[in-house]
């Protein structure tokens, strides 16, 4: 289904360039693209996606600038607007985490630490400390009997 919706984003962008290419076309220039992708291994594809779909549409007749117009505007659209969008809402989670934990801090709300060193909300305290007599088994007051050994 990711890669219908995928090849459909792609052929949307061509429309836009007023250029039609068959949904045939479109669909092997993305799976070819994404193969490449496999074989490459620099994050994000450095730049090979939009050439092996450059390349591939090229081949099938569109000319080199359109190809290479609508597959950078696919790219665009598909990968660098999600990740700037989604460094931008990390950035704003970071920024309100640490504004809470000061928030928590200030009230005197200062939670337990775990064997780890990191601190843990109060609602796993509770939780932790509802589990404690399960976990680490302890062995009974009598001791553990040869038998169980």
């Amino acid at each position: 289904m990711t890669i219908a919706c995928d090849v459909v984003a792609l052929y949307v962008v061509f429309v836009a360039l007023d250029v039609f290419p068959s949904v045939w076309v479109a669909f092997m220039g993305f799976v070819l693209a994404m193969a490449g992708l496999a074989v490459v291994s620099v994050p994000g594809g450095g730049g090979s996606f939009e050439v092996i779909l450059s390349v591939y549409l090229m081949s099938r007749g569109l000319d080199k600038a359109q190809a290479s117009a609508g597959a950078i505007l696919y790219r665009i659209g598909a990968f660098w607007l999600p990740a700037f969008v989604s460094l931008f809402l990390f950035a704003q989670f970071r920024r309100r985490t640490k504004e809470i934990r000061a928030v928590t801090a200030e009230a005197g709300a200062v939670r337990p630490a775990r064997a780890d060193g990191r601190r843990q909300s109060p609602a796993a305290s509770a939780a932790r400390a509802a589990r404690a007599p399960h976990m680490p088994w302890t062995p009974p007051p009598g001791g553990v009997d040869a038998e169980q050994r």
